[in-house]
């Protein structure tokens, strides 16, 4: 499955996708795609984690 199909697959359920341990260069491609709308983005382990 691709990254955009889970994206897409998710979203029907209220389930968001989280992308963790995201550098300062996949943080910007992610930003150029405006993808931060549809991710939950952190540059360490995560929500629980943070």
């Amino acid at each position: 499955m691709s990254f955009f199909m889970a994206i897409l697959a998710a979203e029907p359920h209220g389930t968001r996708v989280i992308v963790t341990h995201a550098g300062a260069q996949a943080r910007a491609a992610l930003d150029q795609l405006s993808l931060p709308r549809a991710l939950d983005i952190y540059e360490g382990d995560g929500p629980d984690n943070a």
